[in-house]
């Protein structure tokens, strides 16, 4: 749950239980009318705080949805981001020892560039349900696309490579959020096991980076 939610949780709690004790103290005390006159705006001010507190969230929630249908439909609009997709649902090969490499032709670097930005993506929805920005029910709409990337032997071997790269330099790697997620959501013990190897032979991912 946010913050936000949480706080006019909260609020909301305190109002009903001021409610709550003005109305036991109107049925236990005869009340005169002067008290009357005290109790009654202070109840519809509580209702107030309450009207007040349920449109800030219904505000907020609808913000969220927004927020998400965009990032939603930034998998479809964007081309680079939807081709990529294209590939990993497809199974077409994609990554080869070439593509890390600076000299290679220009289709190629437009290529990496495609996956980058669908892996940056899912790394930032990943790290949103990491840090509890978001529900599960929102996390949902992404389910698909971020397993079957982590179910992907060829993203396995370019997030492995990224992976001890960054790892052997005392680095946080590139897309951490999206391998976290892989390594603890997706994959078993054994298959981390071997994710976490450096060695080609244990992982069975060949080296196309230096570490």
């Amino acid at each position: 749950m946010s913050e936000g939610k949480r706080f006019v949780g909260i609020l909301l709690g305190i109002t009903l239980a001021v409610i709550g004790l003005m109305l036991v103290l109107v049925t236990i005390f005869s009340l005169s009318t002067d008290q009357w006159i005290r109790i009654v705006p202070a109840v519809i001010s509580a209702i107030g705080l309450c009207g007040a507190a349920y449109g800030w969230l219904h505000a907020s929630t609808l913000k969220r949805t927004e927020s998400i249908m965009q990032l939603d439909e930034k998998f479809r609009s964007d081309s680079g981001i939807s081709n990529a997709m294209y590939s990993i649902d497809y199974d077409l090969d994609w990554y080869s020892e070439y593509f890390h490499r600076g000299n290679r032709k220009q289709q190629d670097d437009d290529k990496e560039q495609q996956f980058d930005k669908m892996f940056s993506c899912l790394t930032f929805i990943c790290h949103l349900m990491k840090n509890k920005m978001i529900s599960n029910i929102e996390f949902d709409i992404f389910e698909y696309r971020i397993k079957r990337v982590c179910n992907s032997p060829q993203a396995q071997h370019y997030l492995w490579n990224l992976y001890h790269f960054s790892k052997a330099r005392n680095m946080q790697s590139s897309f951490h959020a999206l391998i976290d997620y892989m390594r603890m959501e997706v994959f078993d013990e054994i298959e981390r096991d071997k994710f976490d190897s450096p060695n080609s032979s244990i992982s069975e991912h060949e080296k196309y980076l230096i570490f």
